[in-house]
């Protein structure tokens, strides 16, 4: 299996604007777009197939190009929310598989899509490459796990006071709290 890429990113990040700005005490509009970009740095860190968490945050649109479809196959993420399977022509086109014969379920690798049924126009059965569009996600940014957001907070406010890469005084690592916060969320597929 090749890695996925997202072609639908989420429409919203965990940790809002306005959110941001109340823990750094920030009251002017004039750090909107250096803190937004901290909170998008701090996001994309985390989130996603190739994140800290290894997993999706909020809901998005990941693509697998597979070389045929078995009757298990692992998506190396969890929460998997929806899919949609197409068969791709020796021309590049593609033919949708039908939804009733795909289901998604969570397994100890990650999300599992199961293939039921059987027919001629079954992917396992043409073996022809398969395009899988997958839905993962815990779903809205309100659905994101409180400790994730904290941890996207502190991650900010540190970005936000050490905005230097190197400086004369002391560095500081991340503080600590932040790996607390987020272990019991790390996806190891």
């Amino acid at each position: 299996m090749l890695r996925p890429v997202r072609i639908a990113p989420p429409a919203e990040t965990p940790l809002s604007l306005s959110d941001a700005k109340s823990a750094l005490r920030e009251e002017s509009d004039d750090q909107d777009a250096v803190i937004g970009s901290m909170i998008a740095a701090a996001t994309g860190h985390l989130d996603g197939w190739a994140g800290t968490l290894g997993r999706c945050m909020v809901t998005q649109v990941w693509r697998y190009r597979l070389p045929c479809l078995t009757a298990r196959t692992s998506l190396v993420m969890p929460d998997a929310q929806a899919v949609a399977a197409s068969v791709i022509g020796a021309d590049g086109s593609t033919t949708a598989i039908d939804p009733a014969t795909l289901a998604l379920q969570e397994g100890v690798t990650g999300a599992v899509l199961t293939l039921s049924g059987a027919g001629p126009d079954l992917p396992g059965d043409v073996d022809h490459p398969v395009q899988l569009d997958v839905t993962f996600g815990f779903g809205s940014a309100a659905d994101v796990p409180a400790p994730i957001v904290q941890a996207i907070r502190l991650i900010v406010g540190h970005m936000y006071a050490r905005r230097e890469a190197v400086a004369d005084s002391r560095l500081a690592v991340l503080p600590v709290g932040v790996s607390s916060l987020l272990a019991p969320y790390r996806w190891f597929g």
